[in-house]
């Protein structure tokens, strides 16, 4: 279902595949209560980490979940590839930028994003 309205949300504003950004958010398993820790960044303790993929006006474009201790950059290949339409092929006039923020910065990150071009 969210693929066929990303769909058409395509067709009627356009996904802007121009700017794109990566982030992860780490939260508590809500039912769980005290089980899960005080704090979900404790790294012994569980809860749930989402990574997210949206285009330039923050419309969704792909979700990857995995446990809250999951660093970011380990996330991103599993969030590029967990996209629910089709990315346009890229092509030296319609450059495609990805906005990340310092926990990406390394050379495996960025061998993982020249790939995908």
């Amino acid at each position: 279902m969210w693929g066929a309205g990303l769909a058409e949300y395509d067709e009627m504003e356009g996904i802007e595949w121009e700017w794109q950004a990566i982030d992860g958010v780490m939260i508590k398993a809500p039912l769980s209560k005290d089980a899960t820790g005080k704090n979900p960044t404790d790294r012994a303790k569980s809860g749930t980490k989402r990574s997210m993929l949206t285009d330039g006006a923050g419309m969704p474009l792909s979700v990857a979940i995995e446990g809250a201790n999951r660093h970011d950059a380990k996330l991103l290949l599993t969030t590029l590839e967990g996209l629910v339409v089709a990315r346009p092929a890229w092509e030296e006039e319609d450059e495609q930028h990805m906005c990340l923020e310092a926990a990406y910065d390394s050379e495996p990150v960025r061998d993982e994003l020249e790939l995908k071009k």
